[in-house]
């Protein structure tokens, strides 16, 4: 499945907001699918920050996978489910950032594939997904169209 949104902010403030998993209390609100990020590996996000996410379903176990300021950030999500009997999810997303027209347009790609009894309900876990991207990417233009426009950095 992929996602779209432009976002009337620079592409390296909308790509630093969404790398920085401690900070994201600051622009999206805890819900159902979303419990907030924990357990963060210490020192700066890069390639091998692991991160737990948890939720009503279950706990996501993330890793970044690849990271290229300003334009991929990619994560594996492995999900266990809540009851565990029900198996598992790989989530596996990547996020690009592009500059088109002034505006940044984020996309996330993400590939669900399901393991156990899960796999006989997985067009209902797919919509789950899908509804979440969508709040985190509505949630995440607000936020950034809401602070003073920043200078690109050089990279």
């Amino acid at each position: 499945m992929v996602i779209s949104t432009a976002i009337e902010q620079d592409c390296g403030l909308v790509f630093d907001l969404l790398t920085d998993l401690r900070q994201y209390g600051l622009w999206l609100r805890r819900s159902g699918v979303f419990r907030g990020t924990t357990a963060i590996a210490p020192g700066p996000i890069g390639v091998g920050t692991t991160y737990v996410e948890s939720s009503l379903w279950g706990t996501r176990h993330g890793i970044i996978n690849a990271l290229e300021r300003p334009a991929l950030v990619s994560y594996r999500q492995p999900m266990a489910l809540r009851p565990r009997w029900l198996g598992t999810v790989d989530v596996r997303i990547n996020d690009t950032l592009a500059t088109v027209e002034g505006v940044t347009l984020l996309t996330r790609s993400i590939r669900l594939t399901f393991f156990g009894p899960v796999r006989f309900i997985k067009q209902a876990v797919a919509l789950a997904f899908q509804r979440e991207i969508v709040r985190t990417q509505s949630a995440l233009k607000e936020y950034a169209e809401s602070l003073a426009p920043s200078t690109p950095r050089n990279m």
